[in-house]
């Protein structure tokens, strides 16, 4: 039987079914990366990279791809200035308090069980454990509702490798403000239930591949423009060479497509 695998983002994930089958069982065509989206995993790269070779956090400009989306509202001019602005902190304030310490960075745990009759694999990328005994996860946002995000950690940190870590922190980088999470035994209970959740989910998404549900999760699904359902805000493309905007609509003739306005 095949194995099913979740992530700390699951039920995000499979919140709406349509938007589950494209992206993760179709792997469909995207336009172009989410600006937000891209600038964050850049960040999350230097820091990797800085603790991984103990060297200086890389603060020099950003090399863009060609396009990228932006939602209404944001600017990618400030998306970047704060990125930087966390690199900044990150390099002042963080990696030294990390130094001839122990280090896992952005290391995957698995954890491989039975929930009745299905097989189940949990996995997750933690961004640092810092000597067996606290989860580190950066964030280029706020750090609210990061919370069962920590509790999924420490779950899964303790069934991969047998170790409790005491406690799990959330960090924004840009205000250096926290969120914390400590260790106990009824998040096992918690992480249970969660993962009920998400089979039931799948399940419904499989059933219904083309079923639309609306809501948070539309924020950042990759099809929302050429979904007739979305409440998510308007786009744009960014052609980051030329500067030009343009905003982003679905084609009639081709459904689920999105162009820009100049295609």
């Amino acid at each position: 039987m095949h194995r099913w695998t979740f992530s700390a983002t699951g039920e995000s994930e499979l919140a709406c079914p349509y938007r589950y089958v494209r992206t993760h069982l179709q792997e469909e065509y995207i336009l172009a990366p989410f600006a937000a989206s891209w600038v964050g995993q850049k960040v999350h790269e230097r820091i990797a990279r800085s603790l991984r070779y103990s060297l200086p956090v890389d603060e020099r400009p950003f090399w863009l791809p060609p396009k990228l989306v932006l939602q209404e509202g944001e600017n990618l001019q400030e998306l970047v200035r704060r990125a930087e602005l966390g690199l900044q902190r990150f390099e002042r304030e963080i990696r030294p308090s990390l130094a001839n310490k122990s280090l896992f960075v952005e290391e995957r745990f698995e954890w491989d069980f039975w929930l009745g009759a299905q097989p189940i694999r949990l996995v997750g990328k933690l961004d640092v454990v810092v000597e067996g005994a606290e989860v580190l996860d950066w964030k280029t946002g706020s750090v609210t509702g990061s919370q069962d995000q920590l509790r999924y950690y420490l779950v899964l940190y303790r069934r991969s490798t047998g170790r409790v870590a005491r406690v799990a922190r959330a960090i924004g980088l840009e205000t250096g403000e926290t969120l914390e999470e400590s260790w106990n035994d009824d998040l096992e209970d918690w992480v249970m239930t969660r993962v009920t959740a998400m089979v039931e989910l799948k399940r419904r998404a499989l059933e219904e591949p083309d079923r639309r549900d609306p809501g948070f999760q539309c924020g950042y699904c990759p099809f929302a423009t050429a979904c007739p359902a979305s409440i998510a805000p308007p786009r744009y493309l960014v052609d980051t060479r030329s500067g030009r905007i343009s905003p982003l609509f679905s084609r009639p003739d081709l459904p689920g497509v999105e162009t820009p306005d100049d295609f």
